[in-house]
């Protein structure tokens, strides 16, 4: 029978999660093996569903980390200050980026991806729209806008036509901190028209 570790009185909240897997060590607390077994979490009183140890220590992990704020210095220090370079402390050396079902990388390879985008469009400006993360901390969505204008976007002529391209991207944060991957939707094909019908 698998051993439980229950929250007396439901008087234990959700924050002695951590403390167990931060005191857990190589899969112990104070000499009590935790593989196996069940937590639950009380949170405002009432206990919610059972967490296995073994199945949830790395959403643990997560939870104790502010990711939204990893992924805007990804877009601050990246996009905004237009510096492809700054990624190397961003994200993993592995990092690429799926934009419109194509794979952009590793990361050296995104880094020269963000700086034939960013020499396209003259002006450049990134704002973010909305940014937030799933409860585990590992994914986290940003819906952003890009404006400036055109010096040869989608390798259209450089007119300097004004343009303005919304997205929404959702990336993989990794237990370390660094970004994993970036999947990115966006309105290519609008622009791509509007553009198209400016030259014509």
């Amino acid at each position: 029978m698998e051993r439980s570790i229950h929250y007396h009185q439901a008087l234990w909240s959700y924050r002695y999660i951590l403390f167990a897997h931060r005191f857990a060590g190589s899969g112990t607390l104070r000499g009590v093996s935790l593989h196996g077994c069940w937590i639950y979490p009380v949170r405002r009183g009432a206990v919610v569903a059972p967490l296995r140890v073994s199945q949830t220590l790395r959403e643990v992990n997560m939870a104790g980390k502010n990711s939204t704020e990893l992924v805007q210095r990804f877009w601050r220090e990246v996009w905004q200050a237009g510096n492809p370079d700054a990624a190397d402390d961003i994200v993993a050396e592995h990092f690429a980026i799926t934009s419109g079902d194509v794979y952009i990388g590793p990361r050296n390879v995104f880094k020269a991806w963000v700086q034939g985008f960013l020499d396209s469009v003259s002006d450049f400006k990134f704002d973010v729209v909305e940014i937030f993360q799933n409860e585990s901390g590992d994914r986290v969505v940003t819906r952003w806008v890009v404006t400036g204008k055109n010096n040869g976007f989608m390798g259209m002529e450089a007119d300097q036509t004004p343009i303005r391209i919304t997205g929404t991207a959702v990336i993989h944060v990794g237990e370390d901190g660094l970004l994993q991957h970036n999947w990115v939707e966006r309105n290519a094909l609008e622009v791509y028209r509007q553009l198209n019908n400016s030259v014509g």
